[in-house]
């Protein structure tokens, strides 16, 4: 049996299902895991805002996709550029005023995600500034 996947929902599964500890990536200077994202990242700041907003099942996965993104890599999301990361912002803030609960509370769990990583983000450089 065959299964569609969109590229979100296929990169998404790959992030959210463990099956690799990415870590590993970094210490053997494999490249793979910032390409796959750097990708994902394009393709997702290339769609129109109205456009996410307006497909019930991209914005669907387009939110789940940053979900798992700010779960699991929220230090990529964090070193974006800051228009890159005012794009995403974007759908996040139009994501709280729509009607559909699913996404109003996807975009919760991303406001979230953002404030406890920008928060273990300032807790780090607050520990390595008292180091003598």
């Amino acid at each position: 049996m065959f299964v569609k996947l969109s590229p979100f929902s296929l990169y998404t599964l790959c992030i959210a299902g463990n099956y690799v500890n990415f870590g590993v990536f970094e210490i053997y200077g494999d490249r793979a895991l910032a390409d796959a994202f750097d990708i994902s990242m394009r393709m997702a700041l290339s769609i129109p805002l109205t456009d996410i907003l307006a497909y019930r099942k991209l914005s669907g996965a387009y939110f789940t996709f940053l979900e798992i993104m700010m779960k699991n890599q929220i230090h990529l999301i964090l070193n974006l550029d800051s228009s890159s990361f005012i794009f995403i912002a974007g759908p996040l803030e139009s994501g709280l005023k729509v009607l559909d609960a699913n996404i109003k509370s996807q975009d919760e769990c991303l406001l979230g995600s953002i404030a406890d990583g920008l928060n273990a983000l300032l807790n780090i450089e607050v520990k390595q500034s008292d180091v003598p």
